[in-house]
C-alpha cells in the first residue's frame, strides 16, 4: 500500500561475483525442498551491444512520444496521492507493453484477437510502421535471443513450461524456443508493491536492467532499486558488517518521504503535506514506523538479469 523503500540495498562488491540467489525457507519444513529459490540475479548477463541497442531504442521512443503509456495500478501508492512518477508529465515514468497480453477492455480476452490486419506486437503510433517500430522490434528480439540460453541454463524447469508452446502464437525472439510471450518496457517507473498475477504458473518474470550510460561506470547520480519488500538478510550483525565493508551491502538512513495529493502538489519541494495537518488526507507513508516499512532492494547494473517468481513475490521498483 505505500511507496517503496529500500532498509537494506545489496550491491556487486567486485567483479568476480557473478550471480545472487534470493531463497526462503519454508517453516516447519526439513525435507529436500524445504528452501525455495524465488529469484537468480546474474550480472553481465546481456551483451553489451545488444544491451546498449536496447537502451537507445527504448529511449528514442520516450523522446519521440510515439508509445502509448500503459495504465498500472501499482503506478501509485494506495491512496493515489503520491508523486513518484514525477511532478513534471513529461519527464514522468512510463511504462509501455508490447507482445501479447490481455485487452484493457476484455480482460479475458487478447488483445489482438479481434485485429482484421497484420498483428504489430511492438505498435507504436501512426497507422504504419516507422523506423523506429522496426528497431525497437529487433532490440527486444535480440535482447529475448541472448536471455533465452542463460534462462534454461539458470532455471530449466521453469524454462521448459514456458517454452512448451513457443512455436504457437504471439511471441517474442527469433530462436527455435521462445519462452517470452511480452515485453514490458519502463522507463523511470516506480512500481509500487504487486504480484504479477498474470503470469503463467509454473513461470517467471526475466528483468533485464538498461542504464544510461553514467550508470555504467559508476558516476550515478541516482539509481532505481529493485525491492523485496517482505524480505531481510538472513545473517547476524557480524556478516552485516563485513558486507558493507566490503561494499555488498548498503543501509541507507532513509525517511519515509510525504506524500501529497496531485491538486495539491507545489513548486516548493520543502512545502508541508497536507497529512501533518489534515487528519482526514492522512499519507501511509508519512504515518508509519520506519521499522514497519521497508525491504531488500537489488541494485541491478546494465545488462543484468534477474529471473524472479513475481506471480508469488511481493515485488516493487524505488523512485
Amino acid at each position: 500500500e505505500q511507496c517503496p523503500l529500500a532498509k537494506w540495498i545489496i550491491r556487486r562488491s567486485n567483479k568476480q561475483e557473478k550471480y545472487l540467489v534470493v531463497f526462503k525457507t519454508r517453516p516447519g519444513h526439513t525435507c529436500s525442498h524445504a528452501k525455495v529459490v524465488v529469484a537468480l540475479l546474474m550480472y553481465d548477463a546481456v551483451d553489451p551491444a545488444a544491451s546498449h541497442l536496447a537502451y537507445d531504442s527504448i529511449r528514442s521512443l520516450t523522446r519521440s512520444r510515439l508509445g502509448q503509456d500503459t495504465p498500472r495500478k501499482c503506478g501509485s501508492n494506495y491512496q493515489k496521492n503520491c508523486s513518484c512518477q514525477g511532478r513534471d508529465v513529461e519527464n514522468s515514468g512510463l511504462s509501455y507493453t508490447f507482445g501479447c497480453s490481455t485487452s484493457l477492455y476484455l480482460h479475458t480476452y487478447c488483445k489482438f484477437g479481434k485485429s482484421k490486419d497484420e498483428v504489430r506486437k511492438f505498435r507504436l503510433a501512426g497507422r504504419t510502421v516507422t523506423d523506429t517500430e522496426v528497431k525497437l522490434e529487433y532490440a527486444c528480439d535480440q535482447i529475448a535471443d541472448n536471455v533465452t540460453p542463460l534462462h534454461r541454463l539458470l532455471a530449466p524447469d521453469c524454462f521448459n513450461n514456458m517454452a512448451l508452446f513457443g512455436g504457437y502464437g504471439c511471441r517474442i525472439g527469433r530462436t527455435e524456443e521462445k519462452p517470452y510471450s511480452g515485453a514490458t518496457c519502463v522507463v523511470d517507473f516506480c512500481a509500487h508493491s504487486h504480484q504479477d498475477d498474470s503470469n503463467m504458473i509454473g513461470g517467471c518474470t526475466a528483468i533485464v536492467t538498461l542504464t544510461k550510460e553514467e550508470n555504467r561506470i559508476g558516476q550515478a547520480v541516482d539509481e532505481q532499486l529493485h525491492c523485496l519488500p517482505l524480505y531481510k538478510p538472513a545473517t547476524d550483525t557480524q556478516d552485516i558488517q563485513e558486507m558493507i565493508l566490503s561494499g555488498g551491502l548498503e543501509i541507507p538512513d532513509t525517511k519515509p518521504k510525504i506524500s501529497r495529493p496531485k491538486e495539491m502538489w507545489t513548486t516548493d519541494i520543502n512545502a508541508r503535506s497536507p497529512s501533518s495537518t489534515n487528519t482526514d488526507n492522512k499519507s501511509t507513508a508519512a504515518n508509519t514506523p520506519m521499522s514497519d516499512m521497508g525491504g531488500v532492494a537489488f541494485s541491478l547494473p546494465h545488462g543484468s538479469l534477474l529471473l524472479e517468481v513475481a506471480r508469488h513475490e511481493l515485488h516493487a521498483t524505488t523512485p
